[in-house]
């Protein structure tokens, strides 16, 4: 038995992925994440279409359906001029789609999922998120931690209540004044 992957029309990708992500902005719920986990992977699957023009133009297209219905504001403050607002932010989907339509074919899928991001090692380095630590603040930074210790007039102060006040900055004659 061979088997095929099924071609799905882009038009019905371009409306899956500008559904998935608005139904999870308007539903506003957090287990909504999942629609634009979605929405982002048929925006991927985007990319075998046949031409890397109709990857391009099908990027640009499931962007505008997905950015327009919330956008709409812009023709009142900008009348016509808020079609070619529209274009350049939807331009990066289009160019995201065509550019990994052509790695793609050029390179093979590796070479594609090099250029997304997808890398070995820990996911929460890549995206900025630092996993929780037990250590105080003072224990990871400094001079032999290698980071910059935390700026004095920004720390609140040992005791303070609330934690948003700010420390008291020093002046010639050694008393301390508010800063």
């Amino acid at each position: 038995m061979n088997f095929s992957p099924v071609r799905v029309p882009l038009l019905v990708l371009m409306l899956i992925h500008a559904g998935c992500y608005d139904l999870a902005l308007w539903w506003g719920h957090p287990g909504s994440v999942w629609l634009v986990a979605v929405s982002a992977g048929v925006l991927c699957a985007m990319v075998g279409a046949k031409t890397a023009r109709r990857a391009f133009y099908g990027g640009i297209s499931a962007a505008l359906l997905m950015e327009v219905p919330h956008l709409w504001f812009l023709t009142g403050i900008f009348q016509g001029i808020a079609v070619p607002l529209w274009l350049s932010l939807a331009l990066w989907p289009g160019v995201f789609c065509g550019t990994l339509h052509v790695l793609h074919r050029k390179w093979g899928a590796g070479a594609a999922m090099a250029a997304t991001g997808r890398r070995r090692g820990r996911p929460e380095r890549r995206c900025g998120v630092l996993p929780a630590r037990s250590s105080p603040p003072s224990a990871r930074s400094g001079p032999r931690s290698g980071r910059p210790a935390p700026s004095p007039g920004l720390s609140p102060r040992p005791g303070g209540a609330g934690g948003g006040e700010r420390r008291t900055a020093p002046t010639r004659d050694g008393l301390a004044a508010p800063a």
